[in-house]
């Protein structure tokens, strides 16, 4: 599953290999990419072996903070509580 992560505190290379080196540890991670410059991790993942919650910890373990974390659904970008309910069928 494609994902952006909102990262609060990068600001440089290291910053972005940091983030990069956490996130990879995580299995079922296929592929990450930090940009310090608009604050933002992508991430695709497999759903059955991570979780947002891991993803956010990784995060955390290298020094960041998570301020949002987007998932990629129905072709368009929401976050992950409008695509809960979504999903549920409270919105439609």
């Amino acid at each position: 599953m494609p994902t952006t992560l909102n990262v609060e505190g990068m600001s440089c290379a290291h910053c972005k290999a940091a983030v990069e080196e956490e996130l990879g540890k995580l299995p079922g991670v296929a592929y990450s990419n930090a940009d310090p410059g608009a604050g933002t991790a992508e991430v695709r993942y497999d759903e059955g072996k991570v979780t947002n919650a891991d993803l956010k910890a990784a995060v955390e373990e290298a020094g960041y903070t998570v301020a949002a974390v987007w998932a990629v659904a129905l072709g368009a970008t929401v976050g992950l509580g409008l695509a809960a309910q979504l999903l549920l069928g409270r919105i439609s």
